[in-house]
């Protein structure tokens, strides 16, 4: 702990920090204690800005020492000293007795939120439900983040945390009742806090403040945390426009308008059928989500789940998913995604062959769009640019569009990885 808190402390944590590649490689996140490549799942990375520090979840007993747990843990990859480090653990550095997911990383790689059912990361964790932490690397402080006052605990589950670039807020949500005064829906609601605060907002409302009539949940936050995009499937949020599709749609909640939908066709309607997963980007003008709606674009007739961008300040979308020449090719793309900071770079997994050429094995892979240029290029490669001979999944991407950490149960990205356990990666675009 203390060797990487000098690390955070001393280093110019600004993007470029990393030593910059000469030609694109692929590196391996979820390293052992002895170098190789980890037994056990790990995935759900999450990248700081300059792509040196790499957060992820593994139920690997290897990656770090005394790892007794027998359960999920969190963990922070410094690509640039080749240190892992456990943040799953209370302020002392005992490890969680409970599994731990979901990790989300600041910017400069300080801090780090994650979802747990640890029950000894902070003292008094006695409500037996699923709670919110946040880590500071350089203090090494562990603090609970789902506390709706110093007397009282969540009554409830909380998952999917998320926080701002700068580490100034933090999102997620939540089944408790009481984490905000007047929660009467009885569903899950997204919330919002500033780190450090004891006050917690709840923000699926809507513009009038009044609360959801169904369940909202999967926050995505931008750099600041003035915006944060979720899915819900209350119907009540648009204010002024009736919620008439009955599925669930995107929102974005902040700024002077309030709650407003982005799941919009690109006629003005609202899309025909499920869309989820949003995620802002950092300056909070766009957003990345998986829709099944056929009638966000034109020609969309293959029946599946494609993947749409959205800037939703002059209302333009289109479709990531589509070959070199703009077409759609079929198949199906979907899950969480990521953006850069500006809106152009998308990282995104897809089981369709035929979105750049040469791409026929018939494998989920991860790939980037440039929505500027018209270009995809695949990610889920080895550093010689072979391609993954198995799924790749769950990307994560810097601002810059560079770096994308991803899941993958591949076992041709380095040497003696083990199958079928899925190990964690970053590959570094420029060449």
């Amino acid at each position: 702990m203390r060797r990487i808190a000098t690390v955070l402390a001393g280093a110019a944590l600004i993007p470029g920090g990393i030593a910059q590649a000469a030609t694109a490689e692929t590196s391996l996140v979820s390293v052992t204690v002895d170098g190789s490549p980890a037994a056990g799942m790990s995935g759900r990375p999450s990248i700081s800005a300059d792509g040196r520090f790499v957060a992820f979840s593994s139920s690997a007993t290897n990656l770090v020492r005394d790892d007794g747990n027998g359960v999920s843990d969190i963990f922070v990859r410094d690509r640039q000293n080749g240190i892992t480090t456990r943040v799953s653990v209370d302020s002392a550095g005992v490890e969680g007795n409970g599994a731990s997911g979901n990790p989300s990383i600041s910017g400069d790689g300080r801090y780090v939120v994650f979802e747990s059912r640890a029950t000894n990361l902070v003292p008094g964790d006695t409500n037996g439900f699923q709670d919110i932490f946040e880590r500071d690397l350089v203090t090494g402080r562990t603090r609970l983040v789902t506390s709706p006052s110093l007397w009282e605990q969540a009554n409830g589950d909380s998952f999917a945390p998320v926080i701002s670039a700068d580490g100034s807020h933090i999102a997620f949500d939540s089944v408790a009742s009481n984490i905000r005064g007047g929660d009467s829906n009885g569903v899950s609601d997204v919330f919002e806090v500033a780190r450090g605060s004891s006050f917690i907002d709840r923000i699926s409302v809507d513009s009038n403040f009044q609360e959801a009539d169904g369940p909202s949940w999967g926050p995505s936050i931008s750099a600041d945390g003035s915006y944060v995009s979720f899915t819900s499937d209350a119907d009540n949020l648009n204010v002024g426009r009736p919620d008439v599709n009955h599925a669930s749609d995107v929102f974005v909640h902040g700024g002077v308008g309030g709650t407003r939908l982005v799941s919009y066709s690109y006629l003005g309607g609202k899309g025909n059928s499920t869309s989820r997963n949003a995620v802002i980007s950092a300056d909070g003008k766009h957003l990345v989500f998986e829709s099944y709606a056929s009638n966000l674009v034109p020609d969309d007739t293959n029946g599946r789940a494609d993947l749409f961008v959205s800037n939703w300040w002059d209302w333009s979308i289109s479709r990531v998913d589509v070959d070199p020449a703009g077409v759609a090719v079929g198949g199906e793309s979907g899950a969480r995604a990521a953006i850069s900071a500006d809106g152009r770079y998308v990282a995104f997994a897809s089981g369709q062959d035929g979105l750049v050429p040469g791409d026929t094995n018939g494998l989920w892979d991860v790939l980037v769009r440039d929505t500027v240029a018209g270009t995809t290029t695949l990610a889920s490669v080895a550093t010689n640019g072979a391609p993954g001979n198995d799924f790749s999944l769950e990307p994560a991407m810097t601002p810059d569009g560079r770096h994308v950490a991803f899941k993958s149960y591949a076992s041709n990205f380095v040497p003696d990885t083990p199958r079928p356990s899925a190990n964690t990666y970053v590959r570094d675009l420029a060449g």
